[in-house]
C-alpha cells in the first residue's frame, strides 16, 4: 500500500471580520490569527491612520505589527494637597530631538532641556526620568516601558493645547469644566472675538464692560457683561503621557534631524553648518535610495 507524506499549511478563513478589514482597507499580516487581527482593526478605529504626524505613527506602527500606544513616560508637575498644580505657567515639549521642560511654557521660558541625540550621551528611560525627578517642580514614572528602551523614539508632542472659538453662554460666569478635563488648566494666552468688545484682563472681579477675569486653578472666566461670540484659549495637558513608539519619523528638512546625519563642522564666521553625512547618515540616505523611486530626467 503507498503512502503519501505532507507538511500541512495554515490557511486563514475569510471571516466577517476580514470583510470589516477590507472596508478600511486593513488585511491580515502573513500568518496573523483572527484574534490578533479583530485587534488591529479594533485599534484602526482608535489610532487612526492618516497623514498627520500622529497618524503616521499609528499607520506604520499598525502595518509593522508593533505597539506604539501604551507605552511611555508619564511627566507631571508637582500639585499641592489639593491636586491643583503648584504652577499653572509650566509646561513641556518632546521634538525629534529635545524634552524641554518650561517653568513658563506661554512666554517660552526653559527651565531645563534634554538633548536625546546629544552625541556620546544616549539616555535610557531610567535616566531620563531620573533626570526630570531631580528637576525642580516635576515628576516622572514609566508606563509598561522595560529599562533597556532607549528615549530616542519618544513620540513628539506638546503639553500645550488650543481651544479655538468656544461659544460663549449668556451668563457672565463662564465654567469650563465642560470641555476641559480635571487635570487640564488654563495658561495665560485668553482671546475673545471682537463683538465681544472684552479686551482687558484684571486680577479682580471685573468691574467694566470690556474686563475679564480668569481662575486659571479653577477654569472659569469672570466677564465684565452678558455677551455673546467665542473665546479663544491655551490649555496645559497634564499630566502628559510622552508615548514611545519604535519607529522614529523625521524630515531631511527638519534642522534638528540634519544635525545628527551630517557632521556638525564650522564655516569661515564660525557658525555651525552640515557637511557631509556622518556614517549612520549615510546607511539612511543610502537605504531611502534602495527603496525609493527615482526619476533623473531624460
Amino acid at each position: 500500500m503507498s503512502t503519501h507524506t505532507a507538511i500541512p499549511t495554515r490557511k486563514n478563513i475569510r471571516t466577517s471580520v476580514d470583510l470589516i478589514g477590507q472596508l478600511i482597507n486593513l488585511y491580515r499580516l502573513p500568518g496573523e490569527g483572527l484574534a490578533e487581527f479583530k485587534e488591529r482593526v479594533l485599534d484602526n478605529y482608535i489610532h487612526g491612520a492618516n497623514a498627520t504626524y500622529q497618524g503616521l505613527y499609528n499607520g506604520i506602527n499598525r502595518e509593522l505589527g508593533l505597539d506604539g500606544h501604551t507605552r511611555g513616560i508619564l511627566i507631571d508637575c508637582d500639585r499641592d494637597l489639593d491636586g491643583n498644580p503648584v504652577s499653572s505657567l509650566v509646561g513641556l515639549d518632546v521634538t525629534t530631538r529635545y524634552l524641554t521642560l518650561y517653568s513658563d511654557h506661554d512666554s517660552d521660558t526653559v527651565q531645563a532641556q534634554f538633548d536625546l541625540h546629544e552625541r556620546g550621551v544616549s539616555y535610557f528611560v531610567t535616566e531620563l526620568i531620573t533626570l526630570i525627578d531631580n528637576t525642580t517642580g516635576w515628576q516622572a514614572v514609566s508606563v509598561g516601558l522595560d529599562d533597556f528602551d532607549k528615549s530616542s523614539s519618544l513620540l513628539q508632542q506638546s503639553s500645550m493645547r488650543y481651544v479655538h472659538e468656544y461659544g460663549l453662554k449668556t451668563t457672565r460666569v463662564q465654567n469650563l469644566s465642560d470641555v476641559l478635563l480635571d487635570d487640564y488648566f488654563i495658561t495665560g494666552d485668553v482671546m475673545f472675538s471682537s463683538e465681544t468688545g472684552i479686551v482687558h484682563e484684571v486680577t479682580s472681579m471685573p468691574s467694566q464692560a470690556s474686563e475679564f477675569k480668569v481662575d486659571y486653578t479653577n477654569n472659569v472666566l469672570f466677564l465684565g457683561q452678558i455677551t455673546t461670540g467665542t473665546v479663544t484659549f491655551k490649555y496645559q495637558k497634564l499630566p502628559l503621557l510622552v508615548k514611545w513608539s519604535p519607529i522614529t519619523i523625521s524630515s531631511f528638512k527638519n534642522e534638528e534631524f540634519l544635525d545628527l546625519i551630517t557632521e556638525q563642522i564650522l564655516d569661515e564666521d564660525w557658525n555651525v553648518i552640515d557637511g557631509i553625512p556622518t556614517p549612520e547618515g549615510a546607511e539612511y540616505i543610502n537605504e531611502l535610495l534602495s527603496v525609493a523611486p527615482q526619476y533623473w530626467g531624460e
